[in-house]
This record gives structure tokens, C-alpha cells and sequence, in this order.
């Protein structure tokens, strides 16, 4: 239910933020932007192979785990741009949501699809990794690469390990 202008502003500060992270700096107003009602939602995520679609929240507590996507504070935000990467939490196995259940069964050259504040933004997957959860350099900003990447636990049941589906941007086709 937001103008237009209202609109703009807040992809353009998801931006300058984004930008702010690549160069090395932390920004401050992490909640404020991309915060639709009351909720914390900052857009939707569409992941066609799996049949899913998902909101996609501020954080990674557990309430918010429980009913959609967390967005890993201090990574990119959704709107894509160069040196950028946006990092997705998600559960599996919950006994009422699929949620990244079947993140396994994605494979390389599936599209991803995340819808911000009017914006659609194409990942296209290619990379899927297995990681223990210290092992975060696959999850940094790569210089002049607009990056998404889902992660989840694995095995599942165990979790010992992290599941990371990576696309890089493309157009849509």
C-alpha cells in the first residue's frame, strides 16, 4: 500500500546500502527499509522448480525461520547490483511448512526469482555446495558479481553442515 515515491526511495536506499557494504562499511538502519507493515516482509521469493513461494523477512530469529525466508543481516539486500550478495536462511523439515525442504532438489541452471517493492530480480543457479557452517567464504561479496545465495541445514535431521544454492543474475528469459 505504498506511493509510489515511497517505493523508489526505499530500493534506492537498499542500494546505497548495498553499495556501502561492498566498500567495507557496516550501515546503520537496517530494519527501516524494505519494511512492509508490521511484519518485516521485504519482498517475495520464487523458487519455480520447487512450486514455492516465500516471503521473505527481516532476520533470522526463529519466529521469522518459522514462517518464511530470513535475510542474513549485514549481506546485500534483494536488489541486486554489482558486488553484491544477498544471503537467504531457510528450514527445512518443519511439520507445517515446506519452506527449504526440497532446497536439495534444485540444480544448476534453475532460475530463482525474488520480487522487492515492485522489482523482479532473475538469479540463475551455479553453484551448489555443501559447507560446515564456520567455512563462510563462499557466502562473502564478490567483487563485480551480483550473487544469491540460499542456505539451509544439512544432512537433514542432522545439520550438522550448511546446504548453499548459489545463482548469479541474469535477464530473465
Amino acid at each position: 500500500h505504498m506511493k509510489e515515491t515511497e517505493l523508489k526511495e526505499n530500493i534506492e536506499y537498499a542500494r546505497q546500502y548495498n553499495i556501502k557494504l561492498a566498500e567495507g562499511e557496516c550501515p546503520g538502519n537496517y530494519g527501516k527499509y524494505l519494511n512492509c507493515g508490521k511484519e518485516g516482509v521485504m519482498g517475495i521469493l520464487r523458487i519455480p522448480c520447487m512450486e514455492v513461494i516465500l516471503p521473505i523477512y527481516h532476520g533470522t530469529e526463529e519466529e521469522v525461520l518459522e514462517k518464511g525466508v530470513g535475510h542474513i543481516q549485514n549481506s546485500s539486500f534483494p536488489v541486486g547490483g554489482i558486488s553484491s550478495h544477498c544471503l537467504l536462511a531457510g528450514h527445512r523439515g518443519l511439520p507445517d511448512a515446506k519452506i527449504f525442504t526440497d532446497l536439495g532438489k534444485v540444480g544448476i541452471g534453475e532460475l530463482i526469482f525474488l520480487d522487492v517493492f515492485g522489482e523482479t530480480y532473475c538469479y540463475q543457479v551455479t553453484e551448489i555446495q555443501t559447507i560446515r557452517p564456520e567455512e563462510t567464504d563462499i557466502l562473502q561479496i564478490r567483487e563485480n558479481e551480483d550473487l544469491l545465495s540460499l542456505i539451509t541445514c544439512t544432512p537433514y535431521g542432522i545439520n550438522t553442515h550448511r546446504l548453499v544454492v548459489t545463482g548469479v543474475r541474469v535477464n530473465e528469459k
